[in-house]
């Protein structure tokens, strides 16, 4: 199943993490709570720089995992990861992103959005709904 190759589960109660959460000053979400994960994890072979962890009422909703690579190469090969784990992707582009849409499950998406800064790139994944109004 796609949404086991995650690292945090959507839907889980915040005291799950609560001992590993720094808050966020940024609302990603307006009346959401944003922490920061200060554990390390690991995310299909890759160590995120940052874990951010969206939170409604106590039920994780959002999580954006921010990854930088060295090169276009490695971006890519991560991007062929993530067609492998992940299955075929659709492009969104408006005049202010660029990102790859997976289907994860019924109301559940995998965006890989790019930060354009480098090889930068956030990996957000929960319900479609907050993915569209945290980057739109």
């Amino acid at each position: 199943m796609k949404k086991d190759k995650l690292p945090l589960q959507i839907g889980k109660h915040y005291e799950n993490w609560e001992f590993d959460l720094e808050p966020s000053d940024e609302e990603r979400i307006l009346g959401f709570e944003s922490y920061f994960y200060i554990r390390e994890l690991s995310f299909l072979g890759i160590i995120p720089r940052y874990t951010e962890l969206i939170f409604c009422w106590d039920i994780l909703k959002v999580v954006i995992l921010t990854i930088d690579f060295g090169t276009l190469e490695q971006l890519q090969k991560f991007k062929d990861i993530l067609d492998l784990n992940f299955g075929g992707r659709t492009q969104f582009e408006n005049e202010y992103l660029q990102a790859e849409i997976y289907k994860i499950a019924k109301h559940t998406e995998l965006w890989l959005v790019y930060i354009p800064d480098g090889y930068r790139v956030e990996i957000s994944y929960g319900s479609s709904k907050y993915l569209k109004e945290i980057y739109n």
